[in-house]
């Protein structure tokens, strides 16, 4: 008899919950309406020559718009369309390897010659100006097959983009960097 007492306790509890989740469920997609309503998105396509040269992407530049009671937010964010559908380019703070970036260069273009790294940087402007300081001249530094893109000073060293090459100029990975020398 206890075992039965038992299992009614839990059905009723598991009913409770299913229930309870349920309503969470609802409640959480009344939200997201309420924020997809009062949200608005309008896109740029990025039209700059250095980045169809680098990339074989096309890059948008989306300001999403967000009013909430009498205040209102505003946030930009860069999206790349891939094959693979939609994908965000991550505004880089850190020392990291920018998601899916290098995967997106243009197979025909190659980092070997100065004019390559000025083409680069000018991608990079476009795709990530928040990085750049006005106060500080960028400028590359090269060393082998690892490129330096200053844009930023980040205490007492540079910030930027490093950018790593096989021997033919083939980039293999783009990365975040604050922490450039500047030497070179």
């Amino acid at each position: 008899m206890n075992i039965l007492r038992t299992l009614l306790a839990l059905s009723l509890l598991a009913a409770a919950s299913a229930r309870g989740d349920e309503e969470k469920s609802r409640i959480e997609e009344a939200i997201l309406q309420d924020i997809m309503k009062n949200t608005k998105v309008s896109v740029e396509t990025l039209e700059e020559a250095a980045l169809a040269k680098c990339f074989a992407a096309p890059f948008y530049r989306a300001t999403i718009a967000s009013q909430s009671g009498s205040g209102s937010m505003k946030r930009k964010a860069v999206y790349a369309k891939t094959g693979d559908g939609l994908q965000k380019i991550s505004d880089p703070g850190t020392d990291a390897e920018i998601e899916g970036l290098a995967d997106m260069v243009n197979p025909a273009f190659a980092l070997k010659a100065e004019a390559d790294g000025e083409t680069m940087m000018t991608a990079f402007k476009t795709l990530f100006p928040g990085c750049f300081d006005d106060k500080v001249d960028p400028r590359i530094s090269r060393d082998g097959t690892k490129w330096e893109f200053i844009a930023d000073s980040f205490f007492k060293r540079f910030s930027g983009f490093e950018v790593t090459t096989d021997p033919a100029g083939k980039i293999s990975s783009i990365k975040r960097s604050l922490n450039i020398n500047g030497d070179g």
